[in-house]
This record gives C-alpha cells, structure tokens and sequence, in this order.
C-alpha cells in the first residue's frame, strides 16, 4: 500500500467530491445511492455527461483505472461502468466512485 501522506489523503477525497458532484450534475439528480434496486434509474443525460464526467475522468481517473490491469481492480472503461442506473452492477460501481 502507498501512504499518500496527509495531501494526498486530501487530493483523493477532493476527487472522489468532484466527481460525486459531476455525476449528480450530469445526471440531473440529488443523490444516485438512494436510488433502490427495483426502481427504474433516473434518464440518462449523455450531453451533461461527456461535457463533465468524461474530462473529469480522463484528466483524474483513466490513467490509472483504464486498461488491462486497472489499480484496485476498479476500471472505469465504458463497457465495465456504464450510464444505464437502471443497471443494478452499474450503479453499485457508481456508489463505488
């Protein structure tokens, strides 16, 4: 395990509030992790989406969690992370984030 040290501890918690705010803005709700299992996810907002959480992640994310070997088995690629909330492996990934 790596010690981040005291800024890195704050860098990574910074991130992980960025993207939970990018997420909830994109998809035009209050809070994804309410949503239950049986219950339809909310539409999918694909502009707000590429416009906010793709650069997020390509700028934060992808070079440790895209590829053949993603740091902590967590891929962020879209095929393993997709945008339908209705998908209940979807989004236990997205409470993951």
């Amino acid at each position: 395990m790596v010690d981040l040290g005291r800024e890195g501890f704050r860098m990574m918690h910074s991130k992980k509030a960025l993207v939970g705010v990018a997420l909830a803005m994109a998809a035009g709700i209050g809070g994804v992790g309410s949503l239950a299992a049986t219950e339809p996810g909310p539409p999918t907002d694909n502009d707000g989406y590429n416009q906010v959480v793709v650069p997020f992640f390509r700028q934060h994310c992808a070079e440790c969690h895209v590829g053949e070997k993603p740091e902590g088995d967590f891929s962020i690629a879209a095929n393993e992370l997709g945008t339908d909330f209705a998908n209940v492996v979807f989004r236990g990934k997205w409470r993951e984030i």
